[in-house]
């Protein structure tokens, strides 16, 4: 279920994906990603991993891939490619008491938009599952 979330490096608020939504879009966010999968599919070095996904990447037609896969799941187009990077619910800590936006991670203890501070010794923690979100300006 897709939530709109308040993302701080944008400046306003997109639709955040699941862990599980998100790992439809890894696949194609670049490089790194297919670095990473070729290696645990074929056991091999990180050198030759390397060289292979470099000398057979695409990176116009992966990128494409990412922001059609995030548009596809959540009806919103990106203006960026990467923006793609920034949707993912988990990445970000719970709503702020207050004001209603998400902490900007999930070790964060002082939420410097509205100068709200947990407790001593309480970080953020983790999003809620999508549904139990308060809506956000």
């Amino acid at each position: 279920m897709l939530q709109d979330t308040y993302c701080y490096k944008l400046g306003q608020k997109i639709a955040m994906l699941t862990d599980e939504e998100f790992e439809q879009v890894r696949p194609h966010l670049g490089t790194i990603e297919l670095i990473r999968r070729y290696r645990a599919e074929t056991g091999c070095s990180l050198l030759q991993a390397k060289t292979h996904v470099e000398s057979n990447f695409d990176e116009m037609s992966q990128k494409s891939e990412a922001m059609a896969t995030y548009e596809k799941l959540t009806g919103q187009r990106l203006n960026s490619m990467d923006e793609r990077y920034l949707a993912r619910l988990s990445d970000y800590g719970r709503p702020c008491p207050p004001c209603g936006k998400p902490f900007r991670s999930r070790r964060a203890r002082f939420f410097a938009e509205c100068g709200f501070k947990l407790p001593e010794g309480e970080t953020a923690g983790v999003m809620p599952p999508p549904g139990g979100l308060r809506p956000t300006e």
